[in-house]
């Protein structure tokens, strides 16, 4: 079995003003992952920053560890504040573009 490429997996996303307050989603343990986790926004960032891969998808029913990944997550700076987008659409209006909201 290979090591899943993914440190954290985003299902959903809570917004305040357009930016992400906090994220839920699935954090890797080893080989599997955990079940539904919040991570804070600072968490979040902080774990862009150290370089862990972190992305956007959706676990399969009945599948366990298995995801439909939709897109990889990424740290920008505008006006040298943090903004979390994704590969695909990185300069959206809001962070996390396309995300499914709580």
């Amino acid at each position: 079995m290979s090591k899943p490429k993914y440190e954290f997996i985003i299902e959903a996303v809570h917004r305040e003003n357009g930016r992400v307050a906090w994220v839920r989603g699935y954090r890797r343990r080893f080989v599997h992952y955990s079940d539904r986790e919040i991570l804070s926004r600072g968490e979040l960032i902080r774990w862009l920053v150290e370089g862990k891969a972190v992305a956007v998808g959706q676990r399969r029913p009945l599948m366990g560890n298995d995801f439909d990944i939709q897109d990889e997550v990424v740290l920008l700076f505008r006006e040298g504040k943090p903004w979390l987008g994704t590969a695909s659409n990185p300069q959206g209006e809001r962070e996390l573009e396309g995300v499914p909201e709580v």
